[in-house]
């Protein structure tokens, strides 16, 4: 179980964070309307055992940005979630260096469509936050390669 130093810091990045960016970024985006795209994961959507905490953070990183859609939309802001399968990172990297190779095998198989590229994830942002997804708010892009599929 995650320390309650662990959980606190997890709850200010993940949460807290978004919600300081909001706050500070809606009051000038209500003049002209735009979109706010939050990076969630996976793990927000799916259980999964010794991440639970991160878990939670990330479920409700999804129920914020339902509840804040439909609050801004007067606004003319849409407000949506990646929520991103494992992707090829430098984190990613060392996350498999502390678990081992089994691990990561084990990983890498739960993603039909193996890992992500940064650019893969880039690629919904940049969807999300064109014209072509003006009529998008509340939603959750899921891009994983298929792990959530299964």
């Amino acid at each position: 179980m995650t320390s309650y130093e662990e959980w606190l810091n997890l709850v200010e990045v993940n949460l807290g964070g978004v919600i300081r960016f909001i706050q500070a970024t809606q009051r000038y985006m209500s003049k002209l309307g735009g979109s706010i795209i939050n990076v969630g994961s996976i793990y927000g959507i799916v259980g999964v055992s010794g991440s639970a905490i991160y878990s939670m953070t990330k479920g409700g990183l999804i129920s914020l940005t339902k509840s804040l859609a439909l609050e801004l939309a007067p606004k003319k802001i849409r407000v949506n979630t990646i929520s991103a399968g494992m992707t090829d990172t430098d984190l990613t990297q060392r996350i498999f260096d502390k678990l081992g190779s089994q691990q990561e095998e084990r990983m890498k198989l739960m993603h039909p469509f193996g890992f992500g590229k940064p650019e893969d994830v880039a690629g919904g942002i940049a969807y999300l936050a064109s014209d072509d997804a003006r009529w998008i708010t509340g939603t959750v892009l899921v891009i994983d390669g298929g792990y959530t599929a299964s």
